[in-house]
């Protein structure tokens, strides 16, 4: 497997926050940033979903994915079966810890409890967080 590309700024992209339009994709220099999008089997039992939810939820993802590397945007996408982390909070840590990078940016989570591991992952590895 390749060395993770380090990046200046990691944008995390939430599953409810696939937006074309977002800020947080306007400003993303492609020469050194880096957009992480991750599948967590967490997220879809940390409360009840019918599965057909959970199928187009990942779907959904799915495709802003690839209409991120269509434009170009340099992407690092956690399909579910292609990683070990079982949470986003483990996933971030890896992703943190391999590509160092300055900082992280993201919008605001709808939820507090993914807001709280993104401030403590960001804490625990010494990165600003820009949310």
């Amino acid at each position: 497997m390749a060395p993770a590309r380090r990046a200046g700024t990691l944008a995390l992209v939430l599953g409810d926050q696939l937006n074309r339009a977002s800020p947080l994709l306007a400003e993303l220099d492609p020469s050194h940033d880096m957009v992480l999008m991750v599948e967590a089997p967490e997220e879809s039992t940390h409360v009840w979903s019918h599965k057909a939810r959970i199928a187009l939820f990942l779907a959904a993802m799915r495709h802003h994915a690839d209409e991120l590397r269509r434009d170009g945007a340099p992407l690092a996408y956690l399909a579910i079966g292609t990683h070990a982390h079982a949470s986003l909070e483990g996933a971030w840590r890896h992703e943190i810890a391999a590509r160092r990078p300055a900082r992280v940016r993201c919008v605001e989570p709808g939820d507090w409890r993914v807001l709280a591991m993104l401030q403590r992952v960001c804490g625990e590895a010494g990165v600003a967080l820009d949310v």
